[in-house]
């Protein structure tokens, strides 16, 4: 019987059937599966010297580098559970992360030290925190990179035994109208729904053999893939589809540290990239980048593209065809199915505007009547074991189905198309308002840059709807007043918001790490004192 596959394992695979080929890719440092495997040994030795045993909730609060790399791996080897952070979150939402998880250890940059001392002493569980400097001073208190990994590369002794059904990470939702919430996800979970994304019909994965010899030239293209990976490993996405199905594959791992988008065109020339994994922001910035322009930079290594977190517009796919010959695949998903639930290469054939087919054996229902509007819920091997609760840690099973809270149609072949998010959607006389149809007649005006609206309380146990703006100029040509004349002039009446708020925080409307506008910080923000048009 074949030995289940664990996440911890990826690298050892890699290292068993292709030591010298590259791993992971940083900046001009290189990393072979031999030396990749070797740190993360001495990273878990580390770890363990630490006193972090199986179950315990470890944060990796640092931006996409090779220590970010080595812990995960590290913390899978040892049956720990792995807590990444995106280094956007700071102050009460950073401290509500780590409470959340109970984390009794902190993997971070010299940096980002003054964020955690500020919130450290409100949670007495942590128990020990990794500095990684760049020549900083030491903050007391902390242990440095050079200290955890003083021991060597030799592996600890009494590793436990784990099985795929195990915790291995806590992925935390999007947070966009609620605090997100910590997802327990398995080995399991995870390999799984990499398996279900190699599987996709549009899609096929270079994975050579034992024994295959690398091309090593500069000009010919490598016999394995090599994935450009610019989103945040904290995102779930790019942790498990980019990261691990990249080990898992045999392949190499672009890291890009902060993303830029000719620096990313860069880095597809010269490192033959031949997956990309973004998310629409990225593939915008992409496609108006000055490389992008046809003759600048060689982009034919590129074999397959992948977006998640929200649709990509129809001339944004036209203008990446035009210039690349590939299509952008749009996924869906959600980090309680780790994350990948849908994706239009999962499909015979793309679908403009839609959602594209469940992968692999993801079974995906959309309301009770089929051509009808509905809740998404999805059942598969890939969905989470339950939310992490502390109080219970150990009386997760997991059922394998996730009630999404979205609203999705599907089609009669079994293409889905997304509608809105559930806490998003207002209904009012007894039919549903999107929040889109405001934001589109809104945008539609040139003097208006932005646009989001959303359903907030109204002080009387119900909800109506609000929209922020952010003009072209300050101040603006019109008043609040000509907003909604022109919302009542082309909405029904039950569709148009009752307020329409100018945001000054800052130049673009409040988002999330991964792009997607953030409605719970606008909400926050309603409040008859707000600045209006």
């Amino acid at each position: 019987m074949q030995q289940e596959l664990l996440v911890g394992e990826l690298v050892r695979q890699g290292l068993s059937l292709y030591p010298g080929r590259l791993s992971l890719v940083w900046r001009d440092r290189e990393l072979t599966y031999l030396g990749l495997s070797g740190q993360i040994d001495a990273v878990a030795m580390g770890l363990a010297n630490l006193g972090v045993q199986r179950g315990d909730r470890v944060a990796i609060y640092t931006h996409n580098i090779p220590q970010f790399v080595q812990t995960y791996y590290a913390l899978a080897r040892l049956g720990a559970i792995a807590v990444p952070i995106n280094v956007h979150w700071r102050g009460r939402d950073l401290h509500y992360l780590l409470e959340k998880a109970a984390v009794s250890g902190i993997v971070t940059l010299v940096p980002l030290w003054p964020r955690v001392s500020e919130i450290g002493g409100s949670l007495p569980e942590i128990q020990w925190v990794v500095a990684i400097g760049t020549g900083e001073p030491q903050p007391p208190g902390t242990s440095s990179w050079q200290q955890l990994i003083s021991n060597g590369s030799t592996a600890p002794s009494n590793l436990p035994s784990l099985e795929g059904r195990d915790p291995m990470m806590i992925a935390y939702s999007a947070g966009m109208s609620e605090p997100p919430k910590p997802a327990l996800l398995s080995h399991f979970n995870l390999l799984a729904n990499c398996e279900q994304v190699a599987d996709m019909n549009q899609v096929s994965f270079l994975q050579t053999a034992a024994g295959e010899q690398a091309s090593n030239s500069e000009t010919a293209t490598p016999n394995f893939e090599v994935a450009l990976l610019p989103l945040p490993l904290s995102d779930l996405f790019c942790l498990n589809i980019g990261l691990n199905l990249t080990m898992k594959l045999g392949g190499t791992a672009v890291l890009m540290e902060n993303f830029e988008a000719n620096a990313a065109i860069e880095l597809i020339q010269e490192r033959k990239c031949s997956l990309l994994f973004g998310s629409p922001p990225i593939f915008k910035a992409i496609v108006e980048a000055t490389r992008f322009a046809p003759g600048r930079f060689d982009l034919s290594s590129l074999k397959h593209a992948f977006s998640y977190g929200g649709p990509i517009p129809n001339e944004l796919q036209k203008a990446f065809y035009e210039r690349t010959g590939k299509p952008i695949f749009v996924t869906y998903g959600a980090v309680e199915a780790s994350p990948v639930i849908s994706c239009t290469a999962a499909g015979s054939q793309l679908v403009a505007n839609s959602i594209g087919y469940p992968v692999g054996v993801m079974q995906v229902r959309v309301g009770n009547q089929p051509n009808h509007a509905g809740q998404l819920v999805a059942e598969g091997p890939n969905v989470m074991l339950g939310y992490f609760d502390s109080a219970n840690p150990v009386t997760l099973k997991g059922e394998g189905r996730f009630a999404s809270g979205d609203i999705a149609q599907s089609g009669p072949d079994g293409r889905i198309y997304f509608i809105e998010r559930g806490e998003d959607i207002l209904v009012a006389a007894g039919r549903p308002v999107l929040p889109t149809q405001i934001e589109q007649v809104l945008l539609t005006r040139p003097d208006i840059i932005e646009a989001a609206a959303l359903p907030v309380e109204d002080g009387y146990g119900g909800r109506q709807l609000v929209a922020f703006i952010i003009p072209t100029s300050m101040p603006p040509d019109f008043t609040e007043a000509d907003l909604m004349l022109e919302c009542r002039q082309k909405l029904p009446a039950q569709a148009c918001p009752v307020r329409i708020y100018i945001y000054e925080d800052g130049p673009t409307l409040p988002r999330l790490p991964d792009g997607r506008i953030w409605r719970r910080a606008l909400r926050a923000l309603v409040a008859p004192t707000s600045e209006v048009v």
